[in-house]
């Protein structure tokens, strides 16, 4: 039964009186005749006042809106660091690129996808858990016939001794009951604890459900964080379960001299357990996504544009050609350099010295697969690997040969877009489709498109898009492959740059036409964002970054490039 919770103001002026709202910016109850002063009053008007039914449901779900170091109200929000922070909090960030109100932190939090994520990594941990006690009842269920096989079998052989062997049967029996009850016992502890880590689960899933549905934005916001933490802790929890978890082969081993028992045989046979690991799988979740994604909310609809700054590629007077491009979460840019064998790092703040990472051929086009690793393609300059980076050293980790996506029949194969999604790798290679991968380099699938002109690849939540360039066309498929939509129009020329943003609008650079179109994320409409004269001219390549809102696109002919604001 859920407890009384009193009226805070009244209760300030020694009153009892039960609350019927409660007020979650001040974080107390009122009561009708309070409720209606606050409504009222020009200072709390805008307050966000809830039943008290509601608020019982979220009361216990931890949610710190207090900086606990200076006792002050979370009222800022530091990006680079990610936390929220309170006024004296902001002493210790003054070398931070930019610190925002808390209120414009939490816009559209609700629709952003940290509170997406943070469901979907709960979601992933619970299936995770049924789907391993699932698997560890199966253990149990083959165990259960095994036994019964091996009853069976000693009763048979039993039945044909005569009462002489019932001491020694006895014997047997006991030892094999003992060794059975030993791995019963471990199969039901595996599964008690995984009951367990999934009926927690269950009530942070529930949490985060009323968090969403009743909350406040700022509570949304902090809830998430906190309840991201303990969701954390509790993947751990199974992981050390299914890591240590394991399972039983239990066998009978009959005494070959069965016939001459009556004279030399002492044992009827053994009871021996094989123990080996019961390879329970855990699919990692998106929790490390979705904390990433927490630091910014994602930007819903384009509205329009505000140059940043602009700045020339180059390199000790020599060419520079982009043929794709990524902007980081701290602002600075990672340039694929097809005239050279470099990827170049060019720092946000103008003025400071490029930074350039020698790589095996001619790269054609890059993905960010975490803050210090990018995945590369070489085009059609005749390197056949794909290339995983340390960014911190420049050292290439992992060589993915292309060899192995051929058919027999092909003799090269030529990757080209790439694109980095829930911990897979898309590979646009020519003449064979979209191919799937994991880290390691191996192929998991393949999805048999027309990829003969295709170049640009980008894939994010459920979609692909993928431009071909000769027929000036942008298609969007599901993540099976099946065609969603397809789009072209006069004013798409020679698309050779594509990014996607969060509410899947599709940023596309043409180069040919010297222009940036936007096409509205159901395939039905587009719109001309940059022409030739707005600093263009053959824009090439183009990447947004969903985080910060801000747009790049790099030019082919005068080598320049520029950073927009999305408003």
């Amino acid at each position: 039964m859920s407890s009384t919770i009193f009226c805070g103001i009244c209760h300030y002026a020694d009153t009892i009186k039960d609350a019927r709202q409660w007020c979650t910016n001040c974080e107390e109850g009122l009561c009708e005749d309070c409720e209606k002063i606050h409504r009222s009053t020009k200072n709390t008007r805008t307050h966000k006042i809830i039943s008290i039914d509601d608020y019982q449901e979220i009361k216990d779900v931890l949610v710190s809106q207090v900086c606990e170091q200076h006792g002050k109200s979370y009222d800022l929000y530091c990006p680079t660091h990610d936390n929220a922070i309170c006024i004296v909090c902001i002493d210790q960030h003054k070398s931070c690129s930019q610190v925002i109100p808390l209120t414009e932190a939490v816009v559209n939090i609700k629709e952003s996808s940290a509170l997406t994520d943070l469901e979907d990594t709960i979601n992933g941990a619970l299936h995770n858990s049924k789907q391993n006690i699932k698997g560890i009842k199966a253990f149990a269920e083959a165990f259960d016939k095994q036994e019964e096989n091996i009853k069976k079998c000693i009763k048979e052989v039993r039945e044909k001794l005569n009462k002489r062997l019932d001491d020694i049967e006895q014997k047997l029996t006991k030892d094999f009951s003992t060794k059975s009850e030993c791995c019963k016992t471990a199969y039901e502890e595996t599964i008690k604890q995984l009951i367990l880590a999934d009926d927690k689960l269950e009530k942070l899933k529930k949490e985060v459900e009323n968090l969403k549905k009743i909350a406040s934005d700022e509570q949304i916001f902090l809830g998430t964080r906190d309840i991201g933490n303990v969701v954390e802790k509790e993947i751990k929890t199974i992981k050390t379960i299914c890591d240590v978890g394991k399972s039983y082969e239990i066998d009978l081993a009959l005494d070959d001299k069965i016939s001459s028992f009556l004279n030399n045989v002492r044992q009827l046979g053994s009871i021996s357990i094989q123990e080996d690991s019961a390879n329970l799988q855990y699919e990692e979740p998106k929790l490390n996504q979705a904390q990433t994604q927490i630091s910014l909310p994602l930007v819903n609809v384009v509205q329009e544009f505000q140059l940043k700054h602009k700045f020339r590629l180059e390199k000790a007077n020599f060419k520079m050609t982009v043929t794709g491009c990524i902007m980081l979460q701290n602002g600075n840019m990672l340039i694929a350099d097809h005239w050279d064998k470099n990827i170049v790092l060019i720092p946000y703040e103008c003025g400071k010295n490029y930074k350039y990472i020698q790589v095996r051929g001619y790269p054609y086009d890059l993905t960010m697969i975490d803050p210090d690793h990018i995945a590369i393609t070489y085009g059609g300059s005749g390197t056949y690997t794909l290339d995983i980076i340390k960014l911190s050293t420049g050292v290439v980790e992992k060589e993915i040969p292309t060899k192995q996506f051929a058919k027999l029949f092909f003799v090269t194969l030529r990757c080209f877009g790439i694109s980095y999604w829930d911990y897979k790798l898309y590979v646009m290679v020519e003449r064979v489709g979209i191919v799937v991968l994991d880290t390691s380099g191996l192929a998991l699938k393949t999805l048999p498109i027309d990829t003969e002109n295709g170049r640009k690849l980008v894939v994010f939540k459920d979609r692909i898009y993928y431009t071909n360039r000769k027929k000036n066309i942008i298609h969007c498929l599901d993540l099976a492959g099946q065609e969603m939509w397809v789009y072209q129009d006069k004013s798409i020329v020679e698309p050779c740059g594509l990014a996607v943003a969060s509410n899947l609008d599709v940023f596309v650079s043409c180069s040919k036409s010297s222009n940036v179109i936007l096409i509205t994320c159901d395939g039905n409409d587009s719109t001309v964002l940059f022409r030739k004269g707005d600093n263009l001219v053959k824009p090439k390549a183009i990447h947004f970054n969903r985080e910060r809102r801000e747009l790049l696109i790099c030019n082919e002919s005068n080598q320049h490039a520029a950073v927009y604001k999305v408003i």
